[in-house]
């Protein structure tokens, strides 16, 4: 299988007993617990949200975005990087990709500025970064807030710092096929205790709910925006073991990921197959191992070649500036990379329940592939 959601076998007992305590309703004692264990990780005050999506909607409206306001996103990406921008009625405006990373290029980033921009959000593509530095120091020199869109990041970090943590604000995700998983679910990381607040209404129906949560207030009443962006407690229940048990579930990834790397780094380099190229500054989290193969066909008949042995080898992203509402709602100057990578790239089987003898046969079944037109020339 591709992808199988990462289970130790205490996430059963964990839901049960908070259902049985008649813990189900939202921002309980299993929700702090694990908005503990992240800030802990992280080092930066945490929110669960009920998805990545969430968190990145509640980021956008807590910088109060608006119409006529531009937000710089990479083309490759999932739609949420951008949906949440148009659904405040800015404009999400696509800038190009590193072939090495798969992430924000900053000249790109650079050549779509505008008077506009108001923000950037560079995407944490498989859990790794490119150049942050650039990325950061543009953000600064022109104003502008950063989001980070750490979906496949969580306990990554970049110079030693947690992505997530280097912008103002930070959107994480543990669905289903991420590292660490409750089925749905994500939080928001922020930088102060002004956008703190600003969130903790924002995920609370526009209610000061959490400061009556927290004793701060005698009763709650609405004041502001927001939307009910919460989990269940009982699925943060579910999700503290594997908080709990991070170390454990990144060092099996990290092994099989380096079999990968060693073991594909020959073949890639002879059949003119890109693998990832990791930043000395970055510590990867290991959520995905993708090959960009050579050109479109190559992809189709690589996959077709890995299936016949019973291995998915999924594609990603397309190209968000060339999709219907990439068109309808935003703007480029132009995304050759992205689109090039959207058509090219497939993803390896990588999940905590991947056996050794299985990461092998993928690896020996990969490197016997040839692309056609060199079988042809031969």
């Amino acid at each position: 299988m591709f992808s199988v959601p990462t289970l130790l076998g205490a996430e059963p007992a964990a839901v049960a007993a908070a259902i049985a305590a008649g813990e189900v309703a939202a921002n309980g004692s299993h929700t702090r617990e694990a908005e503990e264990l992240i800030a802990q990780r992280v080092g930066r005050t945490a929110m669960m949200t009920s998805s990545c999506t969430d968190a990145l909607l509640i980021a956008v409206m807590a910088l109060e975005l608006n119409p006529g306001d531009e937000v710089i996103v990479p083309s490759f990406t999932f739609v949420s990087t951008a949906l949440v921008v148009a659904l405040r009625g800015a404009t999400p405006v696509f800038a190009d990709i590193e072939q090495d990373t798969l992430t924000l290029d900053p000249r790109s980033f650079h050549d779509h500025l505008t008077d506009r921009t108001r923000a950037v959000i560079p995407v944490h593509y498989a859990g790794a970064s490119g150049d942050l530095d650039a990325v950061l120091a543009l953000s600064v020199e022109h104003e502008l807030a950063v989001i980070e869109d750490a979906a496949h990041a969580y306990g990554g970090t970049y110079r030693g710092r947690s992505f997530g943590t280097l912008g103002d604000l930070g959107a994480l995700s543990f669905h289903s096929q991420k590292n660490l998983q409750c089925g749905e679910g994500g939080a928001v990381l922020v930088a102060d205790a002004e956008l703190a607040s600003r969130v903790r209404v924002l995920r609370e129906k526009g209610t000061n709910r959490q400061a009556f949560i927290d004793g701060e207030v005698d009763k709650y009443t609405w004041v502001g925006l927001g939307g009910h962006h919460l989990p269940p407690d009982y699925v943060a229940a579910a999700l503290v073991p594997q908080l709990r048990a991070f170390d454990e579930i990144q060092n099996r990834r990290a092994l099989l990921w380096e079999r990968y790397a060693d073991g594909l780094m020959s073949w890639a380099d002879a059949v003119g197959v890109i693998t990832p190229t990791l930043r000395a500054e970055v510590r990867q989290t290991h959520h995905i191992y993708w090959l960009v193969l050579p050109t479109p066909d190559d992809r189709r008949d690589f996959t077709r070649w890995m299936a016949k042995a019973g291995i998915p080898t999924p594609f990603h992203y397309p190209s968000l500036a060339r999709s219907p509402a990439g068109a309808r709602y935003g703007r480029t100057l132009g995304t050759p990379v992205s689109d090039r990578v959207a058509q090219s790239l497939i993803r390896l089987p990588l999940h905590h329940a991947l056996s050794d003898d299985d990461l092998s046969f993928v690896i020996d079944r990969a490197t016997a592939w040839r692309p056609v037109r060199r079988k042809e020339q031969s």
